[in-house]
């Protein structure tokens, strides 16, 4: 456990991709590595932020990370940022 927590501090200070997307039907969110429907099974979106928002009409990948309060932001797919990962 003091690893992992060695790990998340520091990494407190980044955004993460989280596979999340809505490239075919915008507002239409999906889970890129299975094809599966994201809402309404589960959601975290920044809600302070209106996210989703679709700001500049680009945001079409999903995003993590300490600015949203560790809740969900839409943001460019263009924007490098280390990924969340899933292990079968």
């Amino acid at each position: 456990m003091k690893a992992l927590f060695l790990v998340f501090a520091q990494l407190s200070h980044t955004h993460f991709w989280i596979d999340g997307t809505d490239r075919e039907v915008q507002g239409n969110w999906f889970w890129e590595w299975t094809g599966e429907q994201i809402a309404p099974m589960y959601t975290n979106w920044h809600t302070a932020g209106n996210e989703p928002n679709n700001l500049g009409g680009n945001e079409h990948c999903l995003e993590y990370g300490p600015v949203y309060g560790y809740q969900w932001n839409d943001i460019p797919c263009s924007h490098h940022f280390s990924a969340i990962c899933e292990k079968d």
